[in-house]
C-alpha cells in the first residue's frame, strides 16, 4: 500500500488544526457530543478521551463536528464506492462492457 501524503498535503494544515482544537475543547468540557456522521451501531455519543475526526459537510462546506473516527471513515468509504460505481457504470454505457470478450 503507497504511503499516504503529509497531511497538510490532504487538506489538513494550520486551518483544520486549529478547528479541530475549538472542537477538542467543547467535547472535553461537554465530556461528550452526539455523532455527526452516525452509522449502523453507532453508541450516538462520541466521548471526551475517545478516537474522534472532524466529520466534513460536503453539501455546504466546513464541518458537521465531531464523529467517531470509524463513523467518519466509514461515511467516506461509502462516497468513495458510490463515486467509483458512478464511474464503472459511465464508461460502461459508453464503451460498452471492458472485460475480455474473446
Amino acid at each position: 500500500m503507497a504511503s499516504k501524503a503529509p497531511t497538510v498535503a490532504r487538506g489538513y494544515g494550520h486551518s483544520h488544526r486549529t478547528i479541530r482544537t475549538e472542537w477538542a475543547k467543547l467535547l472535553n468540557a461537554a465530556g461528550a457530543l452526539p455523532c455527526a456522521e452516525p452509522r449502523r451501531g453507532c453508541p450516538g455519543m462520541v466521548l471526551a478521551g475517545s478516537r474522534w475526526d472532524l466529520a466534513h459537510d460536503h453539501v455546504a462546506g466546513g464541518y458537521k463536528g465531531v464523529s467517531h473516527a470509524s463513523c467518519n471513515r466509514a461515511e467516506g468509504a461509502r462516497r468513495g464506492n458510490r463515486h467509483r460505481g458512478a464511474r464503472a457504470r459511465l464508461v460502461r454505457a459508453l464503451i460498452g462492457n471492458p472485460s475480455r470478450s474473446w
